[in-house]
């Protein structure tokens, strides 16, 4: 591969073939910014198709789904973003490439989703991988600690004051999607692209503030009460 590929735009990249947007994502040691654009337009390709499998394997575990998913959804993209070169496009045995992409994200969404289920039985939260490399901003990333057993009207206190420390997107995404996830519901695509347009960002940034969000939220009450020990 050239290493002195000149970086495309966004418009220009989604003309391309598959497997000339993952020669560009292979890229990503070396142009990082071609890697990105190029998977910002590989993401908006198969978003619907890894949304639906990520929602179908996570369904059988319904105490868990919603977590599940976004780490399955999220930590796919990603381990497909680092791990582009090891597609072998002369494997592919479809005259449709995509066929052969699809059945890719499928095997990586598998085995993602039979390791998280192991370290669901062990920790309190699952951790996603990475964020999803595209941004328009830089995302302090903040890990998530324990909370401690307090009365609710307390928690309550300690959650508003928490989420005070957010920024308005931050809590307008968080707060939002947690209102349908209480209810069991994975979120609408209706109210990710209303929400995407409200506050002009990606819909691959959405996943990545709401999870953002949501850890600098339990690490903020866990300082919080952790204080309130001292």
């Amino acid at each position: 591969m050239n290493k002195n590929v000149s970086t495309p735009t966004i418009t220009e990249l989604r003309s391309k073939r598959d497997e000339e947007l993952l020669e560009l994502m292979a890229l990503h040691q070396n142009d990082e910014l071609a890697a990105k654009v190029a998977f910002q337009v590989f993401y908006e390709r198969y978003e619907s198709y890894l949304f639906g499998i990520a929602r179908n394997v996570c369904s059988k575990f319904p105490r868990s789904a919603n977590e599940l998913f976004e780490a399955v959804f999220q930590n796919t993209f990603l381990k497909a973003y680092y791990s582009a070169a090891t597609f072998d496009v002369s494997k592919v045995k479809a005259a449709d490439i995509s066929l052969g992409v699809k059945a890719w994200l499928g095997r990586i969404a598998d085995n993602e989703h039979k390791q998280l289920l192991g370290k669901l039985v062990k920790e309190p939260f699952i951790q996603l991988i990475d964020d999803i490399p595209i941004s328009d901003e830089e995302l302090e990333w903040v890990p998530v600690e324990e909370i401690s057993d307090e009365p609710d009207s307390y928690h309550r206190m300690v959650l508003e004051q928490a989420l005070s420390t957010l920024s308005e997107k931050e809590r307008y995404i968080l707060v939002q999607s947690t209102a349908y996830e209480k209810e069991g519901k994975y979120l609408p695509n209706s109210f990710i692209n209303s929400t995407c347009k409200l506050w002009q960002i990606t819909r691959a940034n959405f996943r990545k503030i709401k999870s953002t969000a949501r850890q600098k939220l339990f690490a903020k009450v866990a300082q919080i009460l952790a204080l309130k020990t001292d």
